[in-house]
């Protein structure tokens, strides 16, 4: 499972790069078992949820 390593920052700066590493993370979960498919989804959700906070805080 591709995990999304490095500076969230960068991820804020460069939406298309963000949405690049989604695109991937859920193309690799669709070729995974079922059980894989949930793990991913909930990693997704939370770093969804992980970098949406970062993004709010900033702009706080």
């Amino acid at each position: 499972m591709g995990l999304p390593i490095g500076n969230p920052i960068l991820y804020i700066h460069a939406p298309g790069i963000y949405n690049q590493i989604t695109k991937m993370m859920m193309a690799e979960a669709m070729t995974h078992k079922a059980v894989n498919d949930i793990f991913a989804i909930i990693f997704l959700r939370f770093w969804e949820a992980r970098v949406f906070s970062l993004v709010f805080s900033i702009r706080l």
